[in-house]
């Protein structure tokens, strides 16, 4: 059986509080949001994290389908804010997924496109 940080079963129903907190400070992950939401055509993404990690951005659609690479790289501790410019790829009313994954660790919010 896998197990996360400080033993804690990704199957167990109700972690502590403090295994929540041990596995928010092992990923170093604080906030993931999009902005403005809904978006006509340029959105923000925002994310921080408290220690150097592994980063990838990527906007995926509602089929899990990779839309756009935003970025992917190692970041120092930080405030981060990434654009995305659905003009590019000729998006009209759309719901899309932001995916920020830190080290081994995904996060998702999602976005809302509207012409």
């Amino acid at each position: 059986m896998t197990k996360l940080a400080d033993g804690v079963d990704p199957i167990a129903p109700n972690p502590t509080q403090k295994q929540i907190a041990d596995i928010a400070a092992e990923v170093g992950t604080v906030n993931i949001q999009s902005y403005p939401n809904p978006f006509y055509d340029r959105s923000i993404i925002s994310f921080s994290t408290s220690s150097t990690q592994n980063i990838a951005v990527d906007i995926i659609d509602v089929t899990g389908k990779t839309i756009a690479k935003l970025f992917n790289g190692v970041r120092e501790a930080g405030e981060y804010q990434i654009s995305f410019d659905a003009n590019k790829y000729g998006f009209d009313n759309r719901m899309l997924i932001a995916k920020v994954t830190v080290g081994d660790q995904v996060f998702s919010t999602t976005m809302v496109q509207v012409k």
